[in-house]
């Protein structure tokens, strides 16, 4: 299970975080949820500062994989609040 997980991070969630965060039009509006950094192009780049990187991704993963509830066939599997308390 694990492979499977770390291959679905490579192959889907690494080139769609990429995609969003080189995105122009995005850039201002993920401006104001970065952290304070300086000027440093890396910085700009490194898709860890959104907190995706694989332990991250294997930790919200399986959040919403023991938290999720199949609501109907409009919303599919969802987490619905307080439906787990």
């Amino acid at each position: 299970m694990q492979d499977e997980i770390r291959q679905y991070y490579h192959d889907v969630v690494e080139p769609t975080f990429s995609a969003v965060l080189t995105n122009p039009g995005l850039q201002h509006t993920l401006s104001h949820d970065r952290p304070d950094t300086s000027a440093d192009s890396a910085a700009d780049s490194d898709p860890n500062l959104y907190g995706v990187s694989f332990p991250a991704f294997c930790h919200a993963y399986s959040l919403v994989s023991t938290r999720a509830f199949w609501v109907d066939s409009y919303h599919g599997l969802a987490m619905v609040p307080i439906a787990d308390a």
